[in-house]
């Protein structure tokens, strides 16, 4: 994969966007770039966390999007590619710049894992055959 554009964004933060391009039938091509983000612990302050969601922290967090494109002509490649990661540059950098982005983005992501957690108990206990009516 090759870096097409690298932002270094104002909460330490780096921002990655690779070319997943191809061509899939005759002269179309499937324009695929994502955007991709490591966050790490240590950008975030845990004392805000909710403590059930303390244990469950990472090392780090990845943020990725995909901004793509099909049935894209040969000769229309780079003028989309171009749309697209202007699109990307006008809507989503501004979040992504924003110095609350990484905690809030840790807070969403171990409410998930919290969640995900949650459900594999719950489909455990009634594999079992437990009471689930507490949940």
């Amino acid at each position: 994969m090759e870096v097409v554009k690298e932002y270094k964004l104002d909460n330490g933060l780096t921002l990655k966007l690779f070319d997943k391009t191809y061509r899939y039938f005759g002269e179309y091509f499937f324009i695929e770039i994502e955007a991709v983000c490591e966050i790490p612990i240590s950008l975030i302050d845990k004392k805000k966390l909710p403590q059930e969601l303390v244990p469950l922290i990472p090392e780090k967090l990845i943020y990725s999007k995909t901004l793509s494109k099909k049935g894209v002509y040969e000769s229309k490649v780079k003028e989309e590619k171009d749309h697209l990661i202007e699109n990307f540059e006008r809507n989503s950098l501004p979040y992504l710049d924003n110095e609350s982005f990484p905690f809030k983005f840790y807070l969403k992501e171990l409410q998930k894992i919290k969640r995900k957690k949650e459900i594999e108990e719950l489909r455990r206990k009634l594999s079992e055959g437990k009471d689930t009516t507490a949940f």
